[in-house]
């Protein structure tokens, strides 16, 4: 005898479905996924300042250029500056 349709026990993945329960692999891919998201977004986060500080370095405002320096007075420029 075969049991009746309403009486069938549904079948296992159904169960699954309607639960949602997870499996351990199910699990450790789930937590694999979530770590390669997070080296991702750290290292898009790494270029992104990589870039932001090769442009502030390119773009570097000029300086005015220094005046020469002097050289130091001797005894004689002392003396020739007082005549």
């Amino acid at each position: 005898m075969t049991p009746a349709p309403g009486n069938a026990a549904p079948p296992p993945a159904a169960i699954t479905v309607t639960e949602g329960t997870r499996n351990e692999h199910e699990l450790e891919l789930e937590r694999e996924l979530e770590e390669e998201r997070q080296l991702r977004k750290a290292r898009e986060i790494r270029v992104s300042e990589l870039e932001d500080e090769n442009y502030r370095l390119k773009n570097v405002t000029p300086r005015p250029p220094r005046k020469p320096a002097k050289a130091p007075l001797t005894f004689f420029d002392v003396e020739e500056a007082s005549e």
